[in-house]
């Protein structure tokens, strides 16, 4: 008989690894959450994509707020710099508020319609649209006309906040005259 072979185990255990600072002081997660994910397990894809769509039209439309309130907070501040620095006339804050202009803002994707006090955001598509309406048009007035619909329409808060409540507010053929002189289709 053959002398039994024997084998050597040997278990090695590990320590624990202690946690980070930030893992022990991380606050649990919010249970509306927590809700949110248990119930995306009983959902479609395509419903999911929707929730999905929705979900960023809503952070997208807090950072427009945000922009928006950001804009009249710095105008604001601005003008009471304005008017304690100069005399009161009444014809320097009509020209503050008369402000109309659409500019470039942070990438060549954003711009920004002035109204007044109000900065209001647009994406390049948005502004393309635009262009493309003022081209169409025949004169000014039927312009303004086609912009307030399109506002109407897309990008009410626009018209809103810009205090436009009609077609034939002067600053939608100012608006016009902008997109016609300085922007081309393409």
């Amino acid at each position: 008989m053959a002398p039994k072979k024997t084998t050597r185990k040997t278990v090695t255990t590990r320590k624990p690894v202690a946690k980070s600072k930030e893992a022990q002081t991380k606050p649990p997660q919010n249970p509306a959450k927590l809700e949110l994910i248990s119930i995306l397990d009983g959902l479609n894809l395509d419903e999911i994509n929707w929730l999905n769509t929705q979900a960023q039209t809503m952070v997208y439309n807090h950072k427009v707020e945000e922009l928006n309130k950001s804009a009249r907070n710095l105008a604001d501040s601005k003008k009471h710099m304005k008017t304690a620095a100069s005399p009161k006339t009444g014809s320097s804050k009509n020209a503050v508020n008369d402000t109309v202009d659409i500019i470039q803002a942070g990438g060549p994707k954003n711009f920004n319609i002035l109204l007044g006090n109000s900065r209001l955001f647009l994406n390049l598509q948005e502004l393309k649209a635009l262009v493309k309406i003022a081209v169409a048009a025949n004169d000014s007035g039927d312009g303004a006309g086609r912009l307030y619909r399109w506002f109407s329409k897309e990008r009410s808060d626009i018209l809103k906040d810009g205090g436009i409540s009609n077609p034939a507010d002067k600053r939608l053929k100012v608006i016009y005259s902008i997109l016609k002189d300085r922007f081309t289709v393409g």
